[in-house]
């Protein structure tokens, strides 16, 4: 009895030990990280330099003053990457329900590497603040941008050489932050890209063999139109007069083919009448005497 209940509980445990263990989910990370996306959002899209020390009146942020300080700071050092902030913000508190072990600190480093090579590349681009209510009042890549690319980067690699290094490092940074495994992706990328050059590769060979094989089909079509206008060349036959069979006297003044050739009209007797015409052929038809015979029983004349 006690054994068969031993088996039974070892077997409702079967499953439990089977089951895929569920996954940590921080919710205090997710209201926090959530909560300040949104406030710094708002606070961004209603920001506007009058409303830093301004003696005119004003609109008021829908964050207050603490929305206007951080959107000035944020600004003034980070540029256009500030707009980063509120996305990281909003990445961790997605990630911190679905996938908590993502939240690790090397990501958390390579955000600040990607802010800053962004900052960087921003830097690059040739802005001239217009002073007072300028919302870039250091340049679209902020203060830090400027110190990354150009005091740190731009003597030692000039334009071509820091431009390459600050895209690479926001790639790999950006990359890595919002992919699970970058090895992985990395891996599938080059997969791709070597199974298009394959598919590139034999859409090629396949485009030579068809044109080889127009090539000799119009070298074999050209050497059988050859071969029948030489063959209709060799069976044409030409048909010639045949002379007659008649042989001519060799004593016949005029040569051996005046026996051929037809006489003259008219030639024979002087007044044109043929050689062998009759004494009469020269007469007209009424001269000619008509002697008819005698019906019977009428006397004779």
């Amino acid at each position: 009895m006690a054994k068969s209940a031993t088996e039974k509980s070892d077997t409702s445990n079967q499953p439990a030990a089977l089951a895929a263990p569920r996954r940590a989910r921080h919710w205090g990370v997710f209201f926090a990280c959530l909560f300040a996306g949104v406030l710094l959002t708002v606070a961004l899209c209603d920001y506007d330099p009058a409303q830093v020390n301004s003696t005119a009146p004003a609109p008021r942020n829908l964050v207050g003053r603490a929305g206007v300080t951080v959107s000035e700071l944020s600004y003034l050092h980070l540029g256009l990457c500030t707009w980063l902030l509120p996305a990281f913000l909003f990445w961790m508190s997605w990630v911190s329900v679905r996938n908590a072990r993502l939240l690790a600190a090397t990501r958390f480093a390579a955000m600040l590497v990607c802010i800053t090579a962004g900052c960087g590349v921003a830097a690059m681009v040739s802005y001239r603040p217009s002073g007072h209510g300028d919302y870039f009042p250091a340049g679209l890549g902020g203060s830090l941008g400027g110190l990354v690319y150009d005091r740190l980067l731009y003597d030692a690699l000039g334009v071509f050489g820091a431009g390459m290094l600050l895209v690479a490092l926001y790639s790999v940074a950006f990359a890595f932050i919002f992919t699970k495994d970058i090895v992985v992706e990395f891996e599938k990328i080059t997969g791709a890209l070597a199974a298009w050059y394959e598919r590139r590769r034999i859409a090629a060979a396949e485009r030579a063999e068809l044109k080889r094989l127009a090539k000799a089909a119009a070298a074999a079509e050209r050497a059988a139109k050859k071969a029948a206008e030489a063959a209709a060349r060799q069976s044409l036959v030409i048909i010639k007069p045949v002379k007659s069979a008649r042989p001519a006297s060799p004593d016949d003044p005029a040569g051996p083919d005046a026996a051929n050739t037809p006489p003259p009209d008219g030639a024979g007797v002087p007044d044109g009448t043929p050689p062998d015409a009759g004494p009469d052929a020269g007469k007209s038809p009424a001269a000619a005497k008509v002697t008819r015979a005698p019906a019977p029983g009428a006397p004779a004349i």
